[in-house]
């Protein structure tokens, strides 16, 4: 039997509410870990509002956890402490072999001609 039933949105549906969030979280870890966050960079919090967080509040606390543990004092928190699933795909990089790219370079210079 529920006394009461309250339904508590999941933050993917509030994404308005992870900027104060993470303000806040940011606060807490500076305090418990000893170092100062100068500010966070607007592409970090770009790719947190779009991250689907299958975790919750407790995945975004982890997320801030970690990457002050991971940054020095007077640091910008920024994308590279995000963890890869935040960030997305890694774009793949096609690596050629030095006689490849000449190769290619010659065709284009010779259909340009």
């Amino acid at each position: 039997m529920k006394v009461i039933e309250l339904h508590i949105p999941s933050l993917r549906e509030r994404t308005t509410d992870i900027e104060p969030l993470l303000r806040y979280l940011i606060k807490k870890y500076e305090a418990i870990l000893g170092i100062e966050v100068r500010s966070f960079d607007p592409q970090t919090l770009q790719l947190l509002r779009a991250y689907h967080f299958p975790g919750n509040i407790r995945e975004l606390e982890n997320i801030v956890e970690r990457a002050l543990n991971l940054m020095s004092s007077g640091e910008c928190f920024v994308t590279a402490y995000l963890p890869q699933e935040v960030k997305g795909k890694e774009e793949e990089v096609e690596i050629q072999t030095l006689a490849h790219q000449l190769e290619e370079a010659e065709m284009k210079a010779i259909a340009s001609v």
